[in-house]
């Protein structure tokens, strides 16, 4: 397979891309942006900043803006790769969300295999590339971000504090709201936190995630109805999913059984 995808998105104001089964040299050359990348297959050679990196499946790949740098195959087989260009403009207004100064940073490691970035890199790419709602993306983007800029980065972030009224404010809105469509600005607004300070708060505090948080709570909200016998459509209809589809994409994800057999269960009064 040669593939080549390359997607914008407007939401988070960067470009998104992906290279599979590429067999190509890339000559020296520079960037205005910031390049974040995962070699996901293959072996490249990495020519940059006077220094010559060996890359094998699962390197990480961090470029400031004007790096100059060259990539050959090291074993002449086609590479997988996926990544992130991010203007300068668009990093500072992200990197504000997360330490509250509209300032750039930079990337103190050119190379690095982080198994746990990894896992969240492809989540966040994966969800890009198929346009889920602004809510996931914004959610996985600083939780990707936050552990980027703690580890390989020249940023100082500050221990996160408890926030802990905070965090049960936001949990009372969802419980109140579940069945309303909810964004994580308005969350942002009732807590009075920015979004990477919101999501790090939250999760270290629930150990889950706002989003999670709040499908967990509809779909225990669906259960409850079902158990009384009302129509998946009607459950989806009045517990905030978009259509039954979306509805029974999580009930499956969370339950593990379809909505519908739940349902029967419950009117048949016995477990399969």
């Amino acid at each position: 397979m040669n593939q080549r995808i390359f997607y914008y998105d407007k939401t988070l104001d960067i470009e998104v891309y992906s290279f599979q089964g590429i067999l190509q040299s890339f000559p020296n050359h520079f960037h205005e942006h910031y390049v974040i990348g995962l070699l996901e297959q293959g072996k490249r050679i990495l020519y940059c900043k006077n220094n010559i990196y060996n890359m094998e499946k699962g390197a990480f790949f961090l470029l400031n803006p004007n790096e100059n740098h060259s990539c050959v195959s090291d074993d002449n087989n086609p590479f997988y790769y996926i990544g992130l260009n991010i203007k300068k403009e668009s990093m500072k207004k992200h990197i504000k969300e997360i330490t509250k100064k509209q300032q750039l940073f930079y990337f103190q490691t050119t190379i690095c295999y982080d198994k746990q970035l990894q896992i969240c890199f492809q989540k966040l790419h994966k969800q890009l590339l198929e346009k889920q709602t602004a809510f996931q993306k914004e959610k996985l983007f600083y939780i990707f971000f936050t552990m980027l800029l703690e580890c390989y980065s020249n940023t100082n972030l500050k221990n996160i504090s408890e926030y802990n009224k905070e965090v049960e404010k936001v949990c009372q809105f969802i419980h109140n709201n579940y069945n309303q469509a909810i964004t994580l600005e308005k969350l942002c607004d009732i807590a009075h936190l920015s979004k990477s300070t919101l999501l790090r708060a939250f999760t270290k505090t629930k150990g889950i995630t706002p989003y999670r948080y709040l499908e967990t709570v509809r779909i225990n909200k669906a259960k409850a109805m079902l158990e009384k016998g009302i129509s998946p459509l009607q459950t989806a209809m009045e517990t905030g999913f978009s259509d039954q589809s979306h509805f029974n994409h999580f009930f499956m994800k969370l339950i593990g059984i379809p909505p519908a057999t739940y349902k029967a269960i419950w009117q048949t009064n016995q477990y399969q």
